[in-house]
């Protein structure tokens, strides 16, 4: 299972990794900040919910785009050449973001922006597997989580010190993404593990998602509905803090919250895996996602005012804590089928699943909240918990059957 631990236990990092985990943690700050401005100025300004849910939709397909032709650029190019012309048009959409208003224009620059972002994830993740061996890599990628969690947060911190919303986020997260360039100019990448991870690359290429998904689909259906989970949060979550709170500085506040609340959650979940299976702990996590969601609706109609704990702190922690770890869950449970084979294929499989989803998530969050009210942004998390709930419930009960047979055999 992806962990954290590792990241805090062990202090051991390698200058050029430290160097380019600096630049993402800039990058990912910027972009942190640009999807919660997006997303509450689209919101603010149609007062449509089903249209922010579609603009916030065209970033994840630029993402999963990315994703998918990434790594085939990425063998033309040097991986700091390629971060770095990722990066610069990131940055120069950033900008153009910033002035641009059009729902069309919008959403191309949002398409743009996931595909460059992807770009990003996949030169970063690329390099950390083909620098790192088996018994490093683990502890690696902890770091890089942590980073990924640590950076979108830090990308809400701008906004808490305002009190309305301005057209300047837009150029304080083009200022991160420039601020990146300071370590990207003096990465230097070291040499790759070329033999194991080429012949690995290679062999994947025979090896097709029809045949991993007959050997177990729960891994990429559990990936899907983690991606929905992430588009509603982070695609719909400013437009429900627009639409519930009306004030940026709470809404960047309640972002916040769902960042510290999946980082506790993985911690507790790292340590849990020592004693259960994923599976296990994903039947655990829905039931807990569902009785927070719950919570959440129940205390956001009871509890008055808008800047308090219970009303916001607290059911942002929960819906954080429920919904952004279910991925890591997803990929401990395909590496426990899939084992030494195919393991590329099935990181790439993982990750369409859950581009596909994120793209639905910010889409159905939004016609549901247009349609039935603000509230229904709950709805749509509710929905995907119990989806989680009754599939993992379902083999749980064929394992109790199938072992009871067996013992009365």
């Amino acid at each position: 299972m992806i962990s954290l631990p590792a990241a805090v236990f062990s202090i051991s990092l390698r200058k050029d990794i430290v160097i380019l985990l600096l630049a993402t943690l800039l990058l990912l700050a910027g972009n942190g900040l640009l999807e919660t401005s997006v997303s509450y100025r689209t919101s603010l300004l149609s007062q449509s919910s089903l249209l922010t849910g579609i603009i916030m939709a065209c970033y994840y397909s630029g993402f999963l785009v990315g994703s998918w032709y990434g790594p085939s650029l990425l063998k033309k190019f040097s991986h700091q050449a390629y971060l770095g012309v990722a990066a610069f048009f990131f940055t120069l959409a950033i900008s153009l973001l910033g002035s641009v208003h059009l729902a069309t224009a919008v959403a191309l620059l949002q398409f743009f922006c996931g595909l460059c972002i992807a770009s990003i994830y996949v030169t970063v993740e690329s390099y950390i597997n083909s620098r790192s061996c088996s018994n490093s890599r683990g502890r690696y990628f902890s770091y890089y989580m942590a980073v990924w969690y640590i950076g979108v947060g830090c990308g809400q911190l701008p906004l808490l010190f305002n009190s309305g919303f301005y057209s300047h986020f837009f150029y304080v997260a083009a200022c991160l993404a420039v601020l990146a360039f300071v370590p990207w100019f003096f990465w230097k990448p070291v040499q790759a593990y070329r033999s194991k991870s080429q012949k690995l690359f290679e062999s994947s290429a025979e090896i097709n998602f029809v045949g991993l998904l007959s050997l177990d689909p729960k891994p990429y259906f559990v990936s899907l509905i983690s991606g929905l989970m992430i588009g509603v949060l982070f695609g719909m979550g400013p437009a429900f803090g627009e639409q519930f709170f009306s004030n940026s500085y709470t809404t960047s506040k309640m972002i916040l919250a769902f960042v510290i609340g999946a980082l506790l959650m993985q911690l507790a979940l790292t340590l849990a895996a020592r004693y259960w299976e994923s599976s296990r702990l994903l039947l655990m996590l829905s039931c807990v996602g569902v009785l927070a969601v719950i919570s959440c609706v129940w205390v956001t109609r009871t509890a008055t005012g808008t800047n308090n704990f219970i009303n916001l702190l607290l059911p942002s922690l929960m819906l954080g804590a429920s919904c952004l770890p279910v991925y890591s869950l997803a990929v401990a449970l395909a590496q426990d089928k899939v084992q030494h084979s195919s393991p590329i294929t099935a990181s790439a499989l993982m990750l369409l699943c859950n581009g596909l989803g994120s793209i639905i998530g910010p889409i159905l969050a939004g016609y549901c909240m247009q349609h039935w009210g603000h509230h229904s942004f709950y709805v749509s998390l509710l929905l995907c918990h119990l989806l989680l709930m009754l599939c993992f419930l379902g083999v749980a009960t064929r394992k109790k059957l199938s072992s009871l047979s067996i013992g009365s055999a």
